[in-house]
């Protein structure tokens, strides 16, 4: 073999060898490129699809509507027999599944059932499942296995909110490989749609918070009248006792003739605020005030509707007390007036009146100017202690002595009723410091009321004892009693218990006796059971006579009564 033809060999061997790995060069660079060029596509899909999301979201729209741009993402660039997607929207469970490819009604059950069991809160919601298959019609003659499946779920706050499933008849379709770009943005998205629940909780949070420190009662419903916030306030007005309260709820609650569902979707429909007066709920008054809420960025978009419930019950209670009391005070004091008067007109006009004659209507003029000073006194005196600017004025006194007057000053009255008086006194209790002149009106007052409600042949009995410091002095009558519904009053303005009858009074009397008992530190309470008389004890702190003579105390205000 010649040296040039094993030259010419060698060469030739050397050119093919070029020529291979230029191949090879050639062809890896190709590859290189081509992988580029497909991890540039995934990473402008990835990008372009979380932008996509990132915009739902911006715009304020729900899950669903991310579940949504994600599914006509899918659609156009995976393959899939079925592509269904269950989640949560408004306390119930959505199923939806878009059918490509055929297959029959087992398979999509059981796309379904395993959906299902990713739900964190399924137990509490799929009673309810909304349905929606769309697509191909479901063949049950076929036989149709799932051989690929791909589950991208959307946790929210550590709960599985939503999954959406790719599921084939085909198999290998969906390696981890592949669907790693899908991982990547669905934990994305949980991340997102978590951090905005959290503050949209905390929100919410600081929202109810604020509106349950209202006495009122508050609630609010959107454009679709769907109640959106309710206070405890609105939730005990209206006896609704749920965890998650509805609109169905306050529509039972609310009366009938009220026709609140009308007058809500005038609100959000004319923007315009309405009042309702005098809106009877349980046996109470309410003013309802519905009032239009609009965004504030944008004051035209309406948001949806507030209710505001304010309880008159106690206004309107009292306003009608205020129109009783000024009734009763007419009543009160005509009478002492007509008797002045017509008093004064015989002793005027009658020159042949004898002495006796005279002393007896003079008598008349002073006991009925006295009966209308003792009423106008307690009209005084409660309004001193609503003011805080009720005083007493303690000197050292005898009360064995002033009950035993008291009690003697009565004793003619109760003899015309043949109602028997008696008084059972502690000699152990010396003077000690207290306002002489309030004390013989509180027991003036307290004996007044007995006598007024015991009945013939009945009997009144006034103890004073002392116990741990405490002189203590109880009323005891064989009267109607004081009904139990109505003892929480006795101690209040313009209240008479046992109301009624032929009874009549300004009410006041009972306020002003627990102001003045109060006013000495000592407290005022009622025993009493229906049909079988009552019993009013108070007690008065004994302090050093020295310290407290001639002293004024605090101005007082009468406190809540206390009840034994």
């Amino acid at each position: 073999m010649s040296l040039s033809y094993i030259i010419l060999l060698l060469l030739s061997v050397l050119v093919l060898i070029s020529l291979l790995l230029l191949l090879k060069s050639h062809s890896f660079t190709k590859n290189s490129k081509t992988q580029l060029d497909n991890q540039q596509k995934n990473n402008l899909y990835k990008y372009t699809l979380i932008k996509e999301v990132q915009e739902s979201i911006k715009y304020g729209k729900n899950l669903e509507s991310v579940i949504d741009t994600l599914i006509n993402s899918l659609e156009k660039t995976l393959p899939y027999s079925t592509l269904s997607s269950i989640f949560i929207k408004e306390q119930k469970l959505v199923f939806r599944s878009q059918i490509k490819e055929s297959v029959n009604h087992a398979f999509v059950e059981n796309i379904k059932n395993n959906m299902l069991n990713l739900i964190t809160d399924r137990e509490i919601l799929q009673d309810s499942i909304e349905e929606n298959i769309s697509g191909l019609s479901l063949e049950d003659l076929s036989s149709s296995s799932i051989l690929s499946t791909f589950d991208i779920k959307i946790i929210i706050k550590n709960k599985v909110s939503a999954v959406i499933n790719l599921s084939s008849t085909k198999p290998s379709l969906y390696n981890a490989e592949a669907m790693k770009d899908l991982t990547f943005i669905s934990e994305f998205i949980s991340r997102m749609l978590t951090n905005i629940e959290s503050f949209l909780d905390i929100e919410k949070s600081k929202t109810l918070s604020m509106i349950d420190s209202f006495s009122e009662g508050i609630f609010m419903i959107d454009t679709n009248q769907k109640l959106i916030a309710m206070n405890d306030s609105a939730e005990n007005f209206l006896n609704i006792h749920k965890k998650m309260p509805v609109t169905g709820d306050v529509l039972l609650a609310l009366p009938n003739i009220y026709n609140f569902k009308e007058k809500l979707s005038n609100v959000i429909a004319e923007k315009k605020q309405i009042i309702e007066e005098d809106v009877t709920i349980d046996s109470k008054i309410f003013k309802i005030t519905l009032s239009p809420v609009l965004e504030i960025n944008n004051p035209q978009n309406l948001i949806g509707a507030s209710v505001l419930l304010r309880d008159t019950t106690r206004e309107k209670s009292f306003s009608q007390m205020k129109v009783d009391f000024t009734n009763i005070m007419v009543h009160e004091l005509r009478s002492p007036l007509t008797a002045i008067k017509a008093s004064s007109q015989f002793l005027m006009s009658d020159a042949s009146l004898t002495d006796e004659e005279k002393q007896k209507l003079t008598g008349m003029i002073s006991e009925s100017s006295k009966k209308m000073l003792d009423e106008i006194a307690l009209i005084l005196d409660s309004a001193k202690m609503d003011a805080g600017l009720f005083t007493i004025r303690k000197v050292r006194s005898d009360i064995n002595k002033l009950i035993t007057d008291r009690v003697a000053v009565f004793k003619p009255l109760a003899d015309e009723k043949a109602i028997k008086v008696d008084a059972e006194i502690d000699p152990s209790i010396t003077p000690f410091s207290f306002d002489p002149i309030r004390i013989d009106e509180v027991i003036n007052n307290l004996l007044s009321n007995s006598l007024k409600f015991t009945p013939q042949n009945g009997s009144i009995s006034i103890k004073a004892r002392f116990s741990d410091g405490m002189v203590n002095v109880s009323v005891t009558d064989t009267g109607q009693g004081v009904p139990k519904e109505k003892q929480h009053l006795l101690f209040t303005k313009f209240q008479q218990a046992p109301a009624g009858g032929s009874h009549v009074g300004t009410g006041l009397g009972l306020y002003v006796v627990k102001g003045v008992v109060e006013a000495h530190g000592g407290k005022v309470w009622l025993e009493s059971e229906e049909g079988k008389g009552a019993t009013i004890s108070f007690t008065l702190p004994i302090v050093d006579a020295v310290q407290t003579a001639s002293a004024e105390s605090s101005p007082a205000t009468p406190q809540n009564p206390m009840v034994n």
